[in-house]
């Protein structure tokens, strides 16, 4: 996932920034449609066409990501999702369910994270 998106659309590089400086906003597309002055539909389309995926799923990529760098940078989960202010709202529910895995210690997933995808 590139972090800033080329848009051909500046009202999707508009929704596309914002995301990414506040992983954390629980504003929905319909919101999102509203302040850049459009339908909800004609955003749905829009974000799709530019970057390649729904709005929702890029909402959980950038959340996800936010989490993995704390992560990265030593946060134990613990932290990331329920208490870290400026994520907990957005990502607390779905960084419990995708790391809730007892055998997976905090240090096996910042190396996963640190190291990178794994080629084959």
């Amino acid at each position: 996932m590139r972090d800033r998106v080329t848009c051909r659309y500046e009202r999707v590089c508009a929704v596309a920034d914002a995301l990414l400086a506040d992983p954390a906003d629980p504003r929905s597309l319909e919101a999102h449609a509203r302040g850049e002055g459009v339908s909800r539909r004609t955003l749905t389309r829009l974000f799709a066409h530019d970057t390649g995926m729904s709005f929702d799923r890029r909402r959980t990529q950038v959340r996800l990501r936010a989490a993995l760098t704390l992560l990265a940078d030593g946060q134990p989960v613990s932290r990331v999702a329920p208490t870290e202010p400026a994520l907990a709202q957005g990502i607390s529910p779905m960084i419990h369910s995708a790391l809730d895995f007892p055998e997976v210690t905090d240090a096996q997933l910042r190396t996963a994270w640190t190291a990178g995808p794994a080629t084959s």
